[in-house]
């Protein structure tokens, strides 16, 4: 009986492990991480409306962030057009490698274009990285305006 009530005492006690980490890695709590050190890029510094410059293009970038699943997604209205949606996607390997990816912010646009943004550092009102157009990298500069 006492060999029983053990196995079992373990056994609960192994399901809240399992459990507490599962909640810790869902990011279940919305409260906004705080910085690590000076240089440290968080998602909610993405948030706002850019100014950018698309291959000599002007371009309107408005990102948001979702604290709650830990995401920033946006529009862009290039050249003035119509505005579309794209959103951030996992980093892989075909990525710059960095030992911090903090500040870089890969995008997916229109579902199917790889984007990658990179923060400037000491200045989170800057940013620059690459799109592709046809299998070609090129350039991106952008400016916070709010």
């Amino acid at each position: 009986m006492k060999k029983s009530a053990i196995l079992l005492l373990c056994f609960l006690i192994g399901i809240g492990i399992l459990m507490y980490g599962f909640i810790s890695e869902q990011g279940v709590s919305a409260e906004t991480p705080e910085r690590q050190f000076a240089q440290e890029v968080l998602k909610s510094d993405w948030d706002g409306k850019w100014k950018c410059n698309l291959d000599g293009r002007t371009a309107e970038v408005e990102f948001s962030y979702e604290s709650t699943e830990n995401i920033v997604f946006g529009y862009i209205s290039d050249n003035g057009g119509e505005r579309k949606a794209f959103g951030e996607r996992k980093l892989n390997k075909s990525d710059l490698p960095s030992s911090r990816r903090d500040h870089m912010l890969p995008l997916l646009y229109d579902g199917k274009v790889k984007w990658m943004l990179m923060m400037h550092t000491w200045d989170r009102s800057y940013a620059s990285g690459y799109t592709y157009w046809e299998g070609i990298p090129f350039g991106l500069q952008c400016h916070k305006e709010s």
